[in-house]
């Protein structure tokens, strides 16, 4: 409930969501390769499994990670798959 404050306090995994959105992007709009976008998104967001996240409402550090984090984290594995999945469709074309 609290990630989105990430963006407040400079929480490097919160930073992914930028890679997440241009490689969203730029897989829709079918141009260049975007795994390179996706694929530092993904080590970004995974940062937050390192245990140095944003406190959580009582103040402490780190704040636990719930089901909301992973589904998170699930979203960048699945934009990176699915844009691998896009470039071996795009060479098998060719």
């Amino acid at each position: 409930m609290i990630g989105w404050m990430g963006l407040l306090t400079s929480t490097v995994a919160w930073y992914g969501n930028l890679f997440w959105i241009a490689g969203a992007v730029l897989m829709g709009l079918g141009k260049a390769n975007p795994l390179l976008v996706s694929l530092p998104g993904l080590l970004l967001a995974a940062s937050c499994l390192l245990g140095v996240t944003v406190a959580d409402d009582s103040g402490t550090y780190p704040a636990r990670l719930m089901i909301g984090a992973y589904v998170w984290l699930a979203s960048f594995l699945g934009l990176t798959a699915a844009t691998l999945a896009a470039r071996r469709r795009a060479a098998s074309q060719t």
